[in-house]
């Protein structure tokens, strides 16, 4: 809590206490105003809307998701942007490629066991 309230108050210049953060994340205050709902938004990176509609709120989690899986797979964000500068071809190639090699190893695993 205290890194979002150091954060938030570096990103925007509002004060917001630790303990006011601590307080909506147990629920034990379900009321914030404007100004701590933009400071949280803009620490976390995303749209103020992501705390009102559900469908952006599921979205936005998606994306941490996948964020949280590419990291943990070492890709890092050079390798991404490349991807990303392939033609749409070159980048099917790669998720093809990709898929072959998950079926080349589960397929060594089952023989293995």
């Amino acid at each position: 809590m205290q890194e979002a309230a150091e954060g938030i108050e570096r990103l925007t210049g509002e004060k917001v206490s630790h303990n006011t953060l601590w307080k909506l994340r147990t629920g034990k205050s379900d009321n914030p105003t404007k100004r701590v709902l933009e400071g949280l938004a803009k620490f976390f990176g995303v749209n103020p809307a992501y705390f009102f509609q559900e469908n952006i709120s599921e979205e936005i989690r998606h994306q941490i998701e996948l964020l949280s899986a590419l990291r943990d797979t070492g890709i890092r964000g050079a390798q991404l942007r490349t991807f990303f500068e392939l033609s749409p071809e070159g980048q099917e190639m790669v998720a093809d490629l990709i898929v072959k090699a998950a079926r080349i190893e589960n397929y060594q695993r089952r023989a293995s066991t």
